[in-house]
């Protein structure tokens, strides 16, 4: 891709993993309850009891969530490889990286906000009252695996190791 599209590419995944959701948390309490979350914003839909159809009014008042500055700040510490993955893909196609180091980044991407939240209760125990599961939703990284894999960088000529000064 010439420098143009790789721009334009890699400020496309930028908006992508600020604005698409990267989790699907549910935690089991007395009903269960789901938590949609994104850098920029989350959502806590309401419990199954509440019925989008039977009562709308109800539902759309037990509708949570935040969208912005507080929202990046709570979820920045799940969510921040989301960042150097587009990062990567960048260098990438600068020819500063292999596409094995995007395939890792992106798996890592995947799994830093389970990582995260185990941590965080082993740490904490007395959060861990309920239980609850974190669902990756991995649309930035097929994404980017399917443009990697599908426009693949043109290679150099000499790799680039041999070049380097010591």
């Amino acid at each position: 891709m010439d420098r143009k599209r790789v721009l334009t590419f890699v400020i496309l995944l930028l908006i992508i993993a600020m604005f698409v959701p990267f989790n699907l948390k549910i935690e089991y309490r007395h009903i269960a309850l789901y938590d949609i979350q994104s850098i920029l914003w989350y959502i806590q839909l309401p419990p199954e009891s509440y019925s989008l159809l039977e009562n709308p009014e109800l539902w759309f008042e037990r509708l949570q969530g935040e969208i912005g500055l507080w929202a990046f700040v709570r979820m920045i510490g799940f969510s921040f490889v989301r960042l150097i993955l587009v990062g990567v893909v960048f260098l990438y196609y600068k020819g500063r990286t292999s596409r094995e180091i995007v395939l890792m980044a992106g798996i890592i991407t995947e799994l830093q906000s389970n990582i995260i939240f185990s941590l965080f209760l082993f740490i904490s125990p007395m959060h861990n009252i309920y239980p609850i599961i974190l669902i990756p939703i991995p649309i930035l990284t097929l994404l980017v695996l399917f443009v990697v894999l599908r426009y693949p960088r043109k290679e150099p000529e000499e790799p680039w190791l041999e070049g380097a000064t010591t």
